[in-house]
């Protein structure tokens, strides 16, 4: 198979779970018509819920 031309180089760089789900967020922000910034606000929101319903680290880490 030959090489795709303009191709990006291969990078070791590493993205995390949150910059990737943060990214999908904005998109279906986008895609839903809704403000940017919606679905992280919503986000927000529903974390400091779980905490002050008492839910542990691993159930709000779960939650988000």
């Amino acid at each position: 198979m030959a090489p795709v031309a303009n191709s990006l180089p291969l990078t070791t760089e590493r993205v995390s779970l949150s910059e990737v789900l943060s990214a999908l967020s904005y998109a279906l922000d986008l895609t839903e018509g809704a403000p940017p910034g919606h679905t992280m606000r919503t986000c927000l929101v529903g974390m400091r819920i779980a905490e002050e319903a008492g839910l542990g680290a691993a159930d709000r880490s779960a939650l988000y």
